[in-house]
């Protein structure tokens, strides 16, 4: 199985303190479900300057969690919202398709940590 997230830049940040890491996990799921549920409130209301500001906050989350590919997908969305809409609006989708199983992935490792 191939996953979308890695725990490497994590890990490196709390230098193996597994206690440090569940809390870190934890609150960056927590606030990640958040950007998602904005950037789909963003997508219904057709809010673009709202869905690039959380483009932004998304961008360095994803790199966190070793989602780069989504990195520069997020960037697009900040930088060229405006350009193609409708381009814009697919690219929102799937960033949010992808963060919700990466989510998804989280929360089993963050149950696998002991």
């Amino acid at each position: 199985m191939k996953y979308l997230t890695s725990l490497h830049e994590l890990e490196k940040i709390t230098a193996g303190d597994k206690a440090l890491l569940k809390e870190l996990l934890t609150i960056f799921i927590q606030e990640a479900s958040v950007q998602i549920e904005k950037m789909q409130n963003s997508l219904d209301t057709g809010n673009i300057q709202e869905l690039k500001h959380v483009a932004h906050k998304v961008k360095s989350s994803v790199t966190l969690i070793g989602m780069n590919t989504y990195r520069a997908i997020a960037e697009k969305i900040e930088m060229e919202g405006e350009k193609d809409p409708g381009k814009t609006r697919q690219e929102a989708i799937g960033l949010i398709s992808a963060y919700t199983r990466a989510l998804a992935e989280l929360k089993i490792k963050l149950e696998e940590i002991s």
